[in-house]
């Protein structure tokens, strides 16, 4: 990483003051990437674009879909990870809409950055997490039939053993006990 002198930082602060139209700037995004300061990269790519933009591993818009809602990637490491089951005995089934809901409130609200992070390191995923569908409802995309979705992350199983893939379930499906959130351990 470059070093900023104290001259490159004051015209830096200097065009951010007079030259920002800060009434475009999602103001929640500035404050996320200032709680975490070792994510440079991403305020880098905020202060030289043009226009906001995410750079997706797994890009849907290539396939005509839109890009509703999006969070900042916070897992910071797959080892370290645990489940966080959400449905119960007495409540065996819930729907999207109070999924994503629970996933804010739990503070387990994670998107697509998250699940592609996990993928990139998926020889560290826990052999526990594979009997689950791995629920990232922070992204939410309009497929090209106006449907919205999350990624999930599942393992496959199939006549392979194999990869983690990534899915996207529909808000409108009902979710069961074989799909849990996930967060950092404490």
């Amino acid at each position: 990483m470059k070093i900023v002198s104290p001259e490159q930082r004051h015209e830096i602060m200097a065009k951010l003051e007079t030259e920002a139209d800060w009434s475009q700037v999602p103001m929640a995004r500035v404050q996320q990437i200032f709680k975490h300061p070792d994510r440079g990269g991403k305020f880098t790519r905020f202060l030289c674009q043009e226009s906001w933009s995410y750079t997706f591993l797994q890009d849907m818009s290539k396939k005509g879909w839109t890009l509703r809602e999006n969070t900042l990637c916070r897992i910071e490491s797959v080892q370290n990870l645990e489940l966080v089951p959400f449905v119960t005995f007495n409540n065996p089934c819930i729907s999207g809409s109070e999924l994503r809901a629970l996933a804010r409130n739990l503070g387990v609200n994670y998107g697509q950055e998250d699940a592609e992070f996990i993928l990139q390191h998926k020889d560290e995923i826990p052999e526990e997490f594979q009997e689950y569908r791995l629920l990232f409802p922070g992204t939410v995309w309009s497929d090209c039939e106006c449907y919205a979705k999350f990624p999930h992350l599942i393992f496959n199983d199939g006549l392979r053993h194999g990869p983690w893939l990534m899915g996207f379930s529909s808000v409108h499906d009902p979710f069961y006990s074989e799909y849990c959130f996930v967060r950092p351990l404490e």
